[in-house]
């Protein structure tokens, strides 16, 4: 609040402004004193403001907390100012240093070797800003050559919502976030930039710019896969005794199956429990895929990696190629090993037909997970669905055939028709400890 007092004078006018704007705002004490002098039928400013709009490009945001953005004021302000970083560090720090200041502005030329910016409003209003760059061909940076940093058009703002809001900019602020935290999500983004820069931005340009960050901390997915063969050979000829092997479609070169085993892990397995654990996953990238795996585990109980495979889907044919491979690495180690899966449909057969007569125990959570889903607790109750698991639990724990019996026996009655279909589909031997190979549960290995 400003006070204005006159001497000699029976009125005093008071004239309140926000002290925000009115410290930028040099037409302020010249409104103040016409106010003043109107009374008097006098005029003490020789000009008057014909558009408020003139005045908009002087105006700042009001915030309670500074923005991460304020220093982007600072980004282009000088002729021979140099970007280590190129074309795309300048083109980047412009967006920027545009979207601070408040206007926006068309490329009249850009390329690698130059760029020339000039105001938006240079047709219409005959906006003079206007900024060149270039290449330095003795250091490879950019350098600003020309610089008109005075808008001589009207309506200049900071905008929440801004053309120069681009995905690419969005990527810069985000990289390292999307490095520490891969699956930070597009609306976080979107609110992080609300709160941190003052700026709103659609759905697409949050996500699209996340894409360009991956892009930037993993390099191109498509790319990558020109690198397979450089990557089996580097495993061969630096980690010996490895098995590296790529499969790609006759005719087209196109990559379709990938084995690995490190010479480090079959060396160090020969030192861990015989118990291999058989699984597949779902790769999340733009080309999806399958990821097979086969884990061991050490003498701390810890998983221990063995080997992995990407295939296109989990199926019969790509279960048999991968199980091929790992059989050649077992048998030459010379040892049986007990496998563990989750009943996969092609992998049984698969592991069937390459390891006739090798122990193989299908997975108690997975057991546990499909009996469950067969009983519902809409539609069974809860104490139902934990009677059937407790008995089949019983069952699979169970050390001798007779106490396996009395459990089977008493679970057929509690879980009816259900429990018997769904017996009827395993094979005790691969889920009851009281049938399952004792030659290989009851062998000790020693680490030396």
């Amino acid at each position: 609040m400003a006070y204005l007092s006159i001497s000699n004078a029976k009125t005093v006018d008071i004239l309140v402004k926000d002290l925000l704007v009115s410290g930028e705002y040099s037409g302020d004490v010249c409104a103040t004193k016409e106010l003043i002098s109107s009374e008097k039928g006098e005029s003490s400013c020789s000009s008057t403001v014909e558009d408020r709009n003139e005045f908009l490009g002087m105006s700042k945001r009001a915030s309670a907390k500074p923005l991460l953005s304020n220093e982007w004021e600072m980004y282009i302000h000088h002729v021979g100012q140099k970007f280590d970083g190129g074309a795309e560090e300048f083109r980047l720090k412009l967006c920027k240093y545009a979207l601070e200041v408040g206007f926006n502005f068309l490329y009249a030329g850009n390329d690698k070797k130059r760029v020339i910016a000039v105001c938006s409003n240079k047709k219409l209003e005959g906006c003079s800003w206007r900024v060149y760059a270039s290449r330095c061909e003795s250091t490879g940076c950019f350098v600003i050559r020309t610089l008109n940093n005075v808008h001589t058009c009207v309506g200049r703002i900071r905008e929440s919502k801004s053309k120069m809001m681009r995905s690419r900019v969005v990527a810069s602020l985000f990289v390292d976030r999307i490095r520490a935290k891969p699956e930070l999500k597009p609306i976080e983004i979107i609110h992080e930039l609300k709160d941190y820069y003052g700026m709103d931005i659609s759905y697409y340009h949050a996500w699209f710019g996340k894409e360009l960050a991956k892009l930037g901390v993993h390099g191109d997915e498509s790319k990558s896969f020109n690198e397979l063969v450089w990557y089996m050979d580097a495993v061969n000829e630096t980690n010996i005794g490895s098995l590296c092997e790529l499969e790609c479609e006759a005719g087209i070169n196109r990559s379709r199956r990938f084995f690995v085993s490190f010479g480090g892990c079959l060396a160090g397995f020969q030192y861990c429990i015989p118990l291999l654990f058989i699984d597949a996953t779902f790769l999340k990238s733009k080309y999806k895929g399958q990821l097979l795996c086969a884990s061991g585990k050490n003498g701390n109980q810890g998983f221990y990696p063995l080997a992995f495979g990407v295939v296109d889907s989990e199926t019969e044919e790509n279960w048999t190629w991968f199980l091929q491979h790992l059989a050649s690495i077992l048998l030459l180690m010379g040892r049986m090993v007990t496998f563990f899966s989750d009943r996969n449909h092609g992998l049984l057969n698969a592991m069937g037909a390459v390891f006739p007569g090798w122990p193989h125990s299908y997975c108690y959570y997975h057991l546990k997970q499909n009996l469950i889903s067969k009983y519902p607790k809409s539609g069974y109750g809860k104490l139902l669905q934990d009677r059937v698991v407790n008995l089949f639990s019983k069952c699979a724990y169970a050390v001798t055939e007779e106490e396996f019996k009395v459990a089977m026996d008493e679970l057929v009655v509690v879980g009816s028709s259900k429990v018997k279909t769904f017996i009827s589909e395993l094979s005790r031997d691969h889920y009851a400890k009281a049938f399952f190979s004792k030659e290989c549960v009851m062998e000790r290995w020693q680490i030396v």
